[in-house]
């Protein structure tokens, strides 16, 4: 997401852009945009805000932070699991299906027990991987993590170790990089992931984010759902105010 389109021309600020989110939500009628996905419109909203509005303020770097909104796919408890290509967020339950894929996450047939979570970056030539506590151990990151070109990272598919995936995680965080096919470049993200005990599925990918410049990225807590309007009516009069409960 960037402060200006492709012609040069200035995008609106985080402060334009609000009035505009809550007239889709007043014309929106109930049977057209239910209290849910308000709700989820407005937290990934925020969290684009929390992202790129000290960018905006500032005109720094951080603009070219991108990310895919909400998401939440559900990855197949199979061998092959999901492919999904971060640029340009196609998704697979094959190779094949999705060109230029950068992350894999699967159930391996063959662990003990089987169906053990495991990552799988791609061919070699992507340079995917990653960000790792030690040796091939997947790390759990959290909201202030940076992820860039001096964290630790591995490309270890079924012999990484996930267990702190495995063991259940909600809303947790998996440092990575990737190369960017639009530019060639390695980039650096995070991938946002629900677990379950024991082995780690069912398995949902909420969103992810990275920074298509190659500097280093650091994790932004996605606002959570627990967002509520006051004066809110049910059928779409705009809400008298916001307000976020921890």
């Amino acid at each position: 997401m960037r402060d200006q389109d492709e012609y040069g021309q200035d995008r609106p600020g985080i402060g334009q852009c609000i009035p505009a989110l809550l007239l889709v939500l007043r014309t929106r009628t109930s049977h057209d945009l239910d209290m849910h996905a308000r709700k989820r419109m407005i937290q990934r909203f925020l969290h684009t805000a929390l992202v790129i509005g000290p960018a905006l303020a500032t005109g720094t770097a951080a603009a070219a932070v991108v990310c895919s909104g909400a998401v939440d796919l559900i990855v197949p408890e199979t061998a092959e699991g999901l492919y999904v290509n971060l640029v340009d967020g196609v998704s697979g339950g094959s190779a094949g299906q999705v060109p230029g894929f950068d992350f894999d996450p699967y159930a391996a047939q063959s662990s003990t027990p089987a169906g053990q979570l495991k990552f799988y970056w791609g061919p070699s030539s992507n340079g995917g991987a990653g960000v790792v506590s030690s040796g091939d151990t997947y790390a759990l990151l959290h909201p202030g993590d940076a992820i860039g070109a001096t964290s630790s990272f591995s490309r270890a598919a079924f012999s990484g170790d996930t267990s702190a995936w495995q063991a259940g995680v909600t809303a947790g965080y998996l440092g990575a990089r990737f190369t960017n096919e639009s530019n060639g470049e390695i980039n650096y993200g995070w991938l946002h992931l629900t677990t379950t005990a024991p082995l780690g599925f069912p398995l949902t990918l909420l969103d992810w984010c990275y920074d298509d410049s190659g500097a280093t990225i650091t994790i932004v807590a996605t606002v959570d759902d627990e967002i509520f309007f006051d004066g809110y009516d049910g059928v779409g009069t705009r809400p008298a105010s916001i307000r976020l409960e921890p």
